[in-house]
């Protein structure tokens, strides 16, 4: 961790965490003031928990596939079979508009994230007043805070080439 305190830091709490070090913390360290400020976001929606981690999770893993991340798909697809019928959900994640394994809410979040992520598609008010039937104000705005978020960190991986650690083997249905 070359002396550097958020690195020893950042490493040590990932080997306790998940028995190593993430491949994505292996390249933030190259510039350990970057590195601090995305644990730190990171670990913000940890804290609040205003929205369940599963199903934050959930839509992560679908924002990280369309982005062309194996790593946050990994992960995120580890985290969200934490849910009742988890497994599932993951595997049917491509296809999730034609599938009957998601609640409303679930499937008016990955809506949300595929609003958010894909070129072209947009958040209008009708949309905006619908996902407002599910979720308090504070909740939406963790809600959109946590899927830039994940844009941000798998549009980051995904050129650099960050890979999976095999946390979770999904498979498509």
């Amino acid at each position: 961790a070359d002396g550097e305190p958020i690195l020893e830091e950042a490493f040590e709490q990932e080997r306790q965490m998940f028995g190593k070090v993430l491949n994505p913390t292996r390249v933030l360290a190259h510039c350990p003031t970057i590195l601090k400020c995305a644990k730190n976001l990171y670990a913000s929606f940890e804290e609040s928990g205003l929205v369940p981690s599963t199903l934050l999770a959930l839509v992560y893993a679908r924002v990280a596939s369309l982005n062309g991340c194996p790593f946050w798909v990994d992960i995120n697809s580890f985290r969200a079979n934490e849910a009742e019928d988890g497994a599932k959900k993951v595997a049917n994640l491509a296809n999730w508009p034609d599938s009957d394994v998601y609640t409303e809410q679930e499937r008016i979040v990955l809506e949300y994230g595929d609003r958010m992520t894909i070129t072209g598609k947009t958040v209008d008010d009708e949309f905006f007043t619908r996902l407002l039937t599910y979720f308090t104000e504070a909740q939406v705005v963790e809600l959109t805070a946590g899927i830039a978020m994940e844009n941000f960190r798998s549009k980051f991986n995904a050129p650099l080439k960050i890979e999976a650690q095999g946390f979770c083997q999904v498979t498509q249905t």
